[in-house]
Protein backbone atom coordinates (compact mmCIF):
# COMPACT_ATOMS: atom_id res chain seq x y z
CA UNK A 1 0.00 0.00 0.00
CA UNK A 2 2.56 2.70 0.57
CA UNK A 3 4.64 1.68 -2.62
CA UNK A 4 1.81 2.49 -4.45
CA UNK A 5 1.45 6.17 -2.59
CA UNK A 6 5.27 6.34 -3.48
CA UNK A 7 4.87 6.08 -6.72
CA UNK A 8 1.88 8.30 -6.89
CA UNK A 9 4.38 10.40 -5.28
CA UNK A 10 7.04 10.88 -8.53
CA UNK A 11 4.04 11.88 -10.85
CA UNK A 12 2.67 14.73 -8.34
CA UNK A 13 5.47 16.56 -10.01
CA UNK A 14 4.39 16.68 -13.58
CA UNK A 15 8.01 16.28 -14.85
CA UNK A 16 8.88 13.16 -16.83
CA UNK A 17 12.86 12.09 -17.19
CA UNK A 18 13.97 10.07 -20.09
CA UNK A 19 17.71 8.19 -19.81
CA UNK A 20 18.98 6.59 -22.91
CA UNK A 21 22.66 4.23 -23.42
CA UNK A 22 23.30 3.00 -26.98
CA UNK A 23 26.12 2.27 -28.42
CA UNK A 24 29.03 4.55 -26.85
CA UNK A 25 26.69 7.31 -25.72
CA UNK A 26 24.35 7.70 -23.06
CA UNK A 27 21.85 10.92 -22.30
CA UNK A 28 19.75 11.70 -19.86
CA UNK A 29 16.99 14.44 -20.34
CA UNK A 30 14.61 16.10 -17.63
CA UNK A 31 12.27 18.53 -17.88
CA UNK A 32 13.18 21.97 -16.06
CA UNK A 33 10.04 23.64 -14.46
CA UNK A 34 9.61 26.05 -11.26
CA UNK A 35 7.00 24.49 -8.69
CA UNK A 36 5.45 28.28 -7.70
CA UNK A 37 6.19 31.08 -9.99
CA UNK A 38 7.52 33.30 -7.85
CA UNK A 39 10.70 30.69 -8.15
CA UNK A 40 13.70 31.67 -10.31
CA UNK A 41 13.50 28.89 -12.71
CA UNK A 42 17.23 28.60 -13.36
CA UNK A 43 17.96 28.13 -9.56
CA UNK A 44 15.30 24.90 -10.03
CA UNK A 45 17.28 21.53 -10.99
CA UNK A 46 16.66 17.65 -10.87
CA UNK A 47 20.62 16.68 -12.33
CA UNK A 48 23.38 16.36 -10.25
CA UNK A 49 26.72 15.54 -10.51
CA UNK A 50 28.14 12.92 -8.42
CA UNK A 51 31.77 12.44 -9.49
CA UNK A 52 33.80 13.40 -12.26
CA UNK A 53 32.19 10.22 -14.19
CA UNK A 54 28.96 9.78 -13.28
CA UNK A 55 26.22 11.77 -12.69
CA UNK A 56 22.21 11.69 -11.65
CA UNK A 57 19.04 12.54 -12.09
CA UNK A 58 15.78 12.64 -9.47
CA UNK A 59 12.15 12.12 -10.71
CA UNK A 60 9.82 12.97 -7.68
CA UNK A 61 9.07 14.59 -4.60
CA UNK A 62 12.18 16.97 -4.33
CA UNK A 63 13.24 16.87 -0.64
CA UNK A 64 13.30 12.88 -0.77
CA UNK A 65 15.86 13.17 -3.93
CA UNK A 66 17.97 15.50 -2.89
CA UNK A 67 18.22 13.05 0.17
CA UNK A 68 18.64 10.03 -1.46
CA UNK A 69 21.55 12.46 -3.94
CA UNK A 70 23.05 13.75 -0.55
CA UNK A 71 23.45 10.17 0.54
CA UNK A 72 24.64 9.14 -2.50
CA UNK A 73 27.47 12.28 -2.61
CA UNK A 74 28.70 10.76 0.60
CA UNK A 75 28.68 6.94 -0.46
CA UNK A 76 31.34 8.13 -3.65
CA UNK A 77 33.23 10.70 -0.95
CA UNK A 78 33.44 7.67 1.39
CA UNK A 79 34.60 5.17 -1.38
CA UNK A 80 37.05 7.74 -2.83
CA UNK A 81 38.48 8.46 0.61
CA UNK A 82 39.32 4.64 1.90
CA UNK A 83 40.07 3.09 -1.41
CA UNK A 84 41.52 5.45 -3.58
CA UNK A 85 40.08 5.58 -6.68
CA UNK A 86 36.63 6.76 -7.46
CA UNK A 87 33.27 4.40 -7.18
CA UNK A 88 31.56 2.46 -9.74
CA UNK A 89 28.40 3.47 -11.15
CA UNK A 90 26.97 0.43 -9.47
CA UNK A 91 28.22 0.87 -5.91
CA UNK A 92 25.91 4.11 -4.80
CA UNK A 93 23.35 2.44 -6.41
CA UNK A 94 23.47 -0.86 -4.31
CA UNK A 95 24.06 1.27 -1.50
CA UNK A 96 21.42 3.85 -1.78
CA UNK A 97 18.83 0.82 -2.18
CA UNK A 98 19.74 -0.53 0.82
CA UNK A 99 19.19 2.25 2.71
CA UNK A 100 15.69 2.41 1.35
CA UNK A 101 14.85 -0.46 1.85
CA UNK A 102 14.91 -0.33 4.86
CA UNK A 103 12.26 2.75 4.79
CA UNK A 104 9.80 -0.07 3.06
CA UNK A 105 10.03 -2.42 5.80
CA UNK A 106 9.33 -0.35 9.09
CA UNK A 107 5.90 0.68 9.45
CA UNK A 108 7.06 4.39 11.46
CA UNK A 109 8.71 5.22 8.09
CA UNK A 110 7.87 6.21 4.48
CA UNK A 111 8.87 4.55 1.61
CA UNK A 112 11.12 7.60 -0.65
CA UNK A 113 8.94 8.76 -2.98
CA UNK A 114 11.58 9.68 -5.85
CA UNK A 115 13.52 7.81 -8.97
CA UNK A 116 16.81 7.98 -9.24
CA UNK A 117 18.72 7.33 -12.58
CA UNK A 118 22.76 7.30 -12.67
CA UNK A 119 24.39 6.98 -15.56
CA UNK A 120 28.45 6.96 -15.97
CA UNK A 121 31.10 5.62 -17.67
CA UNK A 122 33.16 2.88 -16.04
CA UNK A 123 37.37 2.17 -16.21
CA UNK A 124 37.01 0.51 -19.54
CA UNK A 125 35.16 3.33 -21.15
CA UNK A 126 31.85 1.14 -20.96
CA UNK A 127 28.86 3.22 -20.57
CA UNK A 128 26.35 2.18 -17.11
CA UNK A 129 22.70 2.99 -16.76
CA UNK A 130 21.23 2.12 -13.16
CA UNK A 131 18.01 3.09 -11.41
CA UNK A 132 16.37 2.76 -7.60
CA UNK A 133 13.30 2.83 -7.46
CA UNK A 134 10.70 3.00 -4.12
CA UNK A 135 10.96 -0.81 -3.75
CA UNK A 136 14.50 -0.38 -3.02
CA UNK A 137 15.43 -2.52 -6.01
CA UNK A 138 18.23 -1.62 -8.36
CA UNK A 139 18.90 -2.27 -12.14
CA UNK A 140 20.82 -1.65 -15.25
CA UNK A 141 18.65 -0.76 -18.16
CA UNK A 142 19.02 0.57 -21.88
CA UNK A 143 16.45 3.18 -21.67
CA UNK A 144 13.45 4.14 -19.13
CA UNK A 145 11.25 6.90 -18.24
CA UNK A 146 9.89 7.48 -14.97
CA UNK A 147 7.08 10.10 -14.18
CA UNK A 148 3.96 11.44 -15.52
CA UNK A 149 3.74 10.25 -19.12
CA UNK A 150 6.07 6.94 -18.12
CA UNK A 151 3.15 4.76 -20.38
CA UNK A 152 2.89 7.26 -23.10
CA UNK A 153 6.87 6.78 -24.37
CA UNK A 154 7.43 4.39 -26.84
Amino acid sequence: MLLRIAFKAINQGGLTSVAVRGKGRAVIVTQKRAPVKLLDSSTVTHLFKMTESIGCVVTGVTADGRSQVQRAHYEAGNWKYKYGYDISVDMPCKRIADTSQVYTQNAEMRPLGCWMILIGIMKNKALRCTTVIPQATTCGFKATAPGVRQSQLP
